[in-house]
């Protein structure tokens, strides 16, 4: 039995905000720049922006500006994110660098590992790039190529199974539970990442990990 379960081919999902990083100032330094680009590029008015945004995204069921902004205005995707995203200073945000606990741990997990983001793929790459784990992952999967739907729609996951198809074993790593409740209707194996220790008297019918060295017992 436990060598049949040693041959299992095994996907390893990972978000990237939040679960690969620690992303706590990410946020609102993305926030500043957006509203920046947005007054030079495109004359918005700047008090504006954030109901403007609200409601936008409200109009487009999506919690992100970015897809918002491109289904209202048909802005160009990838001007944007070249111009807010990939200008965040990661350093100023706290973020650090290099990641050698997270690198030991990716490596020496069995089978191949993807990023699932609902930022920019782009960007998953920039901020890996720099905590020096981009070369952990086989490849990087984001808004764009999720059609500007984004976790927890379920066409995502069927997408994902769709790009990644043969794999006995699917395992996702996030930190969001409304993600991780929309992989388990299809059969992944989900695990929570709260390092913060977040309501951990509940019982969300997910394993739970405060640190990446307990995905080694998966």
């Amino acid at each position: 039995m436990f060598k049949l379960y040693l041959d299992m081919k095994t996907l390893w999902i990972f978000d990237n905000d939040g679960t690969l990083y620690e992303d706590c100032l990410v946020g609102e330094y993305f926030s500043k720049i957006l509203y920046e680009y947005l007054v030079k590029a495109y004359s918005f008015n700047l008090d504006e922006i954030p109901e403007k945004l609200k409601l936008l995204k409200l109009k487009w069921k999506t919690e992100f500006s970015i897809m918002a902004l491109v289904r209202e205005y048909n802005m160009d995707f990838h001007d944007l994110v070249n111009n807010t995203y990939l200008k965040i200073n990661l350093a100023s945000c706290g973020v650090q660098t290099p990641d050698n606990h997270r690198f030991g741990i990716l490596n020496s997990l069995k089978g191949k590992k993807i990023v699932f983001t609902n930022n920019p793929s782009s960007f998953a790459k920039y901020t890996l790039d720099y905590v020096q784990l981009s070369n952990c992952f086989s490849d990087f999967v984001g808004m764009e190529e999720m059609s500007f739907l984004g976790k927890p729609h379920p066409s995502c996951y069927r997408k994902i199974e769709d790009l990644y198809p043969g794999f006995d074993r699917i395992i996702f790593c996030d930190d969001s539970l409304k993600n991780l409740d929309a992989a388990k209707e299809f059969g992944w194996t989900t695990v929570w990442f709260n390092d913060k220790r977040k309501e951990t008297n509940a019982n969300f019918g997910h394993s739970m990990i405060s640190s990446f060295e307990e995905l080694k017992s998966f």
